[in-house]
């Protein structure tokens, strides 16, 4: 047991310290709120990250088909009879045509040239549709 406090000064140094033990726990319990914060922040963030885990390997799957069936329909030149402006029969060869930026550029640059050298409408859009399959990269 504990002797009775008997003087000032030890009153003082009792109330001294009861100041900082009460600082003491209020600061610790700010650490602790603010401690429970990050960790819910750290679990909201795994779950995103788990989420974004899952939609990225899905994009990727989508990615790898599309990829496959981009390289088929490359490799495959097709033939069709078709009725073109009543002209029945006309043969038609499909190929896919490139339309990157580089591409589009040429395109634009062989219309333009054609319109320059005086050629008319049909003539440009034919130059620039020759453009497109002349540096456009081709099926093997």
């Amino acid at each position: 047991m504990s002797k009775p406090i008997q003087t000032v000064e030890e009153l003082d140094a009792v109330l001294h310290w009861r100041g900082k033990h009460a600082q003491a726990i209020r600061e610790r319990d700010a650490l602790q709120l603010d401690l429970n914060q990050r960790d819910e922040q750290i679990a909201t963030l795994d779950l995103q990250r788990e989420a974004h885990l899952r939609n990225s390997q899905v994009a990727e799957r989508r990615v790898g088909v599309l990829e496959q069936e981009v390289e088929r329909l490359g490799r495959v030149t097709m033939t069709t009879n078709q009725t073109i402006d009543g002209v029945p029969r006309e043969q038609m060869a499909c190929m896919p045509v490139e339309r990157c930026y580089d591409v589009r550029a040429k395109m634009i640059i062989a219309f333009n040239h054609a319109r320059q050298n005086g050629g008319d409408l049909d003539d440009a859009l034919d130059a620039a549709y020759k453009s497109a399959l002349r540096f456009s990269p081709h099926p093997a």
